[in-house]
C-alpha cells in the first residue's frame, strides 16, 4: 500500500508551487520612477472634462441640423457661428490642464446660451450643459477638499482638540 496523504497537503510541502521571493522592483510603490514627481491625482478628473467638452462640440455639430431644418434657409452667419463653437469647444481640451481653463470653459458655455438667440434648441443643449458643468465643478470641489483633509495631519484618534 501506498503512504500518499488522503487529506490536503501542508503549505510549504512538495505539493504546494513555491512562490518565488519578492524582490525591491514588484513592490507596490513601483509604478512611479525614483525622483519622479507624485502622480496628479486630479488626471482622472481632467480626462472627464475633456470628454465632455468633446460631447458637447459633437452635440452643437448636430445642432446644425435643426438650423438647417427650420423650414427657411438658414443664414450663412448663424451656421458660422455654431460650427465656430463647435471648434472652439473640440479645441478647448488642449486647455484644460491651464489654470484658466475654467474660465475658459464657463465662457463657452455662456456663448452657447447666448446661441439661443439662432435656435431655441441650441440654448437648451446650453442650459443641459452648464448644469452639467456645475455639477463637475461641484464633484471638482469635493475632490479637492477630501484631498486636502486627508493630507492634513489632525489629531491622533481617540483625542480631543489634541489632548490625551
Amino acid at each position: 500500500m501506498s503512504a500518499e496523504p488522503t487529506g490536503s497537503p501542508e503549505p510549504g510541502t512538495s505539493s504546494y508551487p513555491v512562490e518565488a521571493a519578492s524582490d525591491a522592483t514588484n513592490g507596490p510603490d513601483d509604478d512611479t520612477a525614483p525622483g519622479a514627481p507624485p502622480a496628479d491625482p486630479e488626471r482622472g478628473l481632467r480626462g472627464v472634462m475633456s470628454a465632455i467638452l468633446i460631447c458637447e462640440a459633437v452635440t452643437i455639430l448636430l445642432g446644425l441640423t435643426v438650423i438647417g431644418n427650420g423650414g427657411v434657409h438658414a443664414p450663412g452667419w448663424q451656421i458660422g457661428v455654431v460650427s465656430g463653437l463647435a471648434l472652439a469647444h473640440l479645441l478647448a481640451p488642449a486647455i484644460i490642464k491651464r489654470r484658466y481653463a475654467i474660465g475658459v470653459i464657463w465662457i463657452l458655455q455662456v456663448l452657447l446660451l447666448g446661441c439661443w438667440a439662432i435656435h431655441a434648441a441650441i440654448g437648451t443643449m446650453g442650459i443641459v450643459f452648464a448644469l452639467v458643468w456645475l455639477l463637475v465643478m461641484y464633484m471638482r470641489r469635493e475632490f479637492r477638499r477630501r484631498t486636502a483633509s486627508v493630507s492634513k495631519p489632525g489629531p491622533p484618534a481617540g483625542t480631543i482638540g489634541g489632548a490625551p
